[in-house]
């Protein structure tokens, strides 16, 4: 360290002069501001002029923005929103019902065939047992009155098939709703007025249901035919026989 006063030369960090007893330490110099600090000052004091511009509510509409954004980016798909909609849970708690019934009924519920198209699907199914079964009769009633002696009126013969016509047109009834419900769930009334038989679950009825669900149709005749008008006013369009079977009829 040289003395500014003397000259005089030391190696030690010296306060004073050794030979003149100056003082070697210089006045402090003010701080210089640095220059990222004085471009930090501008950013604040342009941003700080650019606020005072805008409108006073421009700050919250900004911040109500950036809130419905987030929202909308954390919809359920992406796997960060933790919201829950009330359908979700309501598909989810009909999930874990053990049972089919509430299930089946939320289904098929609003598909459900009416009492009026479920009529017109039964007379047509009537009509065509009937045919058949009257086409039986006057086949047989040909081929007795061929076999018989002349003699013999058709009053006789008439009567004398009226056990074995009951007895066909039964088998024939049976057969032709326990099968076609079984099978296709469609008799040919069912299938010209749209409408199909299935099991609560969806499935089809199998024979051992469709023969139950005709023992219903037994029932609900020998009612007077309330358990067919029972259709009108269940809020399933269940009639007796549906319930028996545990099926719907459903719009195709």
């Amino acid at each position: 360290m040289k003395c500014p006063k003397c000259g005089f030369i030391s190696f030690d960090d010296l306060a004073q002069c050794k030979k003149c007893g100056a003082s070697l330490k210089s006045p402090s110099s003010p701080v210089k501001q640095l220059p990222s600090e004085k471009k930090d000052f501008n950013i604040e004091k342009t941003s700080a002029s650019k606020n005072s511009s805008r409108p006073p509510n421009m700050d919250r509409i900004i911040a109500s923005i950036k809130s419905d954004l987030e929202e909308i980016e954390k919809l359920p798909g992406d796997g960060t929103s933790e919201m829950t909609c009330p359908s979700d849970d309501i598909s989810y708690d009909m999930q874990q019902h053990t049972g089919s019934d509430s299930l089946s009924h939320d289904l098929h519920l609003s598909k459900n065939a009416g009492f009026f198209l479920r009529l017109l699907s039964y007379t047509i199914d009537n009509v065509i047992l009937y045919v058949i079964s009257t086409i039986l009769l006057v086949a047989a009633y040909f081929l007795i009155g061929s076999l018989s002696i002349a003699e013999d009126n058709p009053v006789k013969i008439i009567y004398s098939l009226y056990v074995p016509f009951l007895i066909a047109s039964t088998i024939i009834e049976v057969f032709y709703f326990t099968y076609f419900h079984a099978v296709t769930g469609q008799t040919v009334g069912k299938w010209v007025c749209g409408i199909k038989v299935i099991a609560e679950d969806g499935n089809p009825l199998g024979f051992k249901k469709a023969f139950i669900r005709f023992l219903g149709y037994v029932i609900s005749r020998l009612s007077f035919y309330i358990g067919f008008l029972w259709i009108a006013f269940d809020v399933k369009k269940q009639g007796w026989h549906d319930k028996i079977a545990k099926s719907y009829v459903i719009r195709l």
